[in-house]
């Protein structure tokens, strides 16, 4: 077992893994340069649970295939016409995969804006249903991999391709573990905005269906008849990762492999998937399985990228997100040129990311700590990592 780093990291490292829990535990570390020059190295081809560091690769993957100034569209469409005020027809709620949907303030706000839509086009009256459709993704349940726990906790839920409020029966209470784990019902987004219309002024003469339900024209057969967008997708990377979003997480590997395998996905965005295996896209699955190495060739290879300044700017610094604790002792100037993701499960802590130079002249470190069947409490596994993280970058 072998321990290469540089000055001051050297003995570091050499500490931390003669010291428990590490000496009894199972972890890694690397460093590296953006040269590719190896400023640290501790069992880094060892694969380990990485818990959300996996929303690094999530996150990196759905910018490489959309971009940080990307919008999610949602669509009302009808392949009816419209007379004297009147669809003759479903409406249809066309989603695209947005894991945002309904989240932004009241839902009324959103709300108003397709009723907009509706009357803008001289619509008052829908003489038909509405139409939750899903079809730009389709339905896919829990992940079988996660715990039972973490989908009653609403920790994992599942994904559709029109979600709407985290698809979840009681959506005021998110954070509420007695109502979370029941999904609500697949067309529940066309029910509650039946209800709103019902109330203000617009008569629907049908129920609600979904892209499941009988009478459901093709796709290609719709006309748009307006549409709402969601945030910019770098507003909602940052998001997942400064709150560590397993939903947003999880939808965006989903539209990033747009139906490939995880393996074809990575290739499709230059990346070398040897040393990793996923099981989701956010970390919650005990089936996650990466090497620090993999993450430091990864980050190397995210840097760059043309959308490598939104990605950046996602990952939070220590004294913010959910490194609000993290590098107590390090001066403000520090703390700011440290950007890394958090990962947390129970006997494991992670954390991956970049140092930012001191100078003009130095170079971005790119690093990975990893550490699995960690022993206690969790606080001398983080105050070691903070001690290694802080040296990495007092010499950089």
């Amino acid at each position: 077992m072998c321990i290469r780093a540089f000055a001051g990291i050297d003995s570091v490292v050499g500490d931390v893994a003669k010291s428990e829990p590490f000496r009894t535990g199972v972890w890694g570390i690397k460093a590296i340069t953006a040269s590719g020059k190896v400023l640290a190295d501790y069992n880094s081809q060892i694969r380990m649970l990485p818990a959300s560091n996996v929303k690094l690769l999530s996150t990196a993957l759905v910018l490489d295939q959309f971009g940080p100034d990307y919008r999610f569209k949602t669509s009302l469409s009808s392949p009816a016409v419209i007379e004297d005020g009147v669809l003759k027809g479903d409406l249809y709620i066309v989603g695209s995969g947005d894991p945002s949907l309904g989240l932004n303030g009241p839902v009324t706000t959103l709300f108003n804006q397709w009723k907009g839509i509706l009357s803008s086009n001289g619509i008052s009256k829908i003489d038909g249903r509405i139409i939750a459709d899903h079809r730009c993704l389709g339905i896919f349940p829990a992940n079988e991999y996660w715990q039972v726990g973490d989908v009653r906790c609403g920790d994992g839920l599942e994904l559709r391709g029109l979600n709407f409020r985290r698809n979840v029966r009681d959506p005021e209470h998110i954070f509420t573990r007695a109502f979370v784990g029941v999904p609500s019902p697949v067309d529940s987004c066309a029910q509650a905005f039946r209800n709103y219309l019902a109330g203000n002024g617009i008569v629907v003469t049908g129920g609600t269906g979904s892209d499941a339900s009988d009478g459901i024209v093709p796709s290609d057969s719709l006309r748009q008849i307006g549409f709402s967008s969601s945030d910019r997708l770098s507003d909602m990377v940052k998001h997942t990762n400064f709150t560590s979003d397993n939903f947003y997480a999880e939808a965006f590997m989903n539209l990033a492999r747009r139906g490939r395998s995880v393996k074809d996905t990575f290739k499709a965005s230059g990346f070398d998937f040897s040393g990793c295996d996923l099981a989701d896209g956010c970390g919650l699955s005990r089936q996650d399985f990466v090497t620090p190495g993999f993450f430091c060739d990864f980050l190397l290879g995210v840097a760059t990228k043309p959308f490598f300044n939104a990605y950046l700017n996602s990952l939070p610094q220590p004294g913010s997100g959910t490194l609000a604790a993290r590098l107590p002792k390090a001066d403000k100037a520090l703390k700011q040129r440290v950007r890394m993701k958090s990962g947390s499960l129970n006997g494991v802590r992670c954390f991956s990311g970049y140092i930012l130079p001191s100078s003009s002249d130095g170079e971005i470190i790119i690093f990975s700590i990893l550490t699995n069947n960690m022993k206690g409490n969790g606080k001398p596994v983080l105050d070691a990592i903070d001690q290694m993280i802080e040296t990495l970058a007092r010499e950089n």
